[in-house]
């Protein structure tokens, strides 16, 4: 019994030195970017390439101020007449809807449902990659 108050008192100590401890900046790391800061300068960053039976669909974001600025479609699906003319009219929406919603959370289009599964896979990747939601 005249050891519970000394282990009591070893464990507060313990517990309040690991709860207080910041480690140092590793070496080299200090005054060195981030990506979420490169990001935030203009920074363009490509989504990946999703493979779709219609055609690949590929987006790249531009990142201003930790905000999304612009979505560019780099690929979308028209090697069928059809295709281009969805795509014609999905790809501006889609693209409205990312900048709306500052990430990728979009509604499908209809009738474009595979480009806007597509669409959404790839800008979730090049968000990702830029450090933003």
């Amino acid at each position: 019994m005249r050891r519970a108050p000394l282990v009591v008192a070893a464990t507060v100590a313990g517990v309040a030195a690991v709860l207080g401890y910041q480690p140092a900046d590793p070496a080299g790391s200090a005054g060195r970017p981030t990506a979420s800061s490169r990001a935030a300068d203009g920074r363009q960053v490509a989504g990946d390439v999703v493979a779709t039976q219609y055609g690949d669909v590929q987006v790249r974001i531009t990142v201003r101020g930790g905000k999304v600025a612009d979505v560019t479609a780099l690929a979308l699906p028209g090697a069928e007449p059809r295709s281009s003319q969805i795509n014609a009219t999905a790809g501006p929406l889609l693209r409205d809807q990312v900048l709306r919603a500052q990430s990728a959370d979009v509604d499908g289009i209809s009738g474009a449902t595979i480009t806007s599964g597509a669409y959404e896979r790839s800008a979730r990747s090049a968000l990702s990659r830029a450090c933003l939601p």
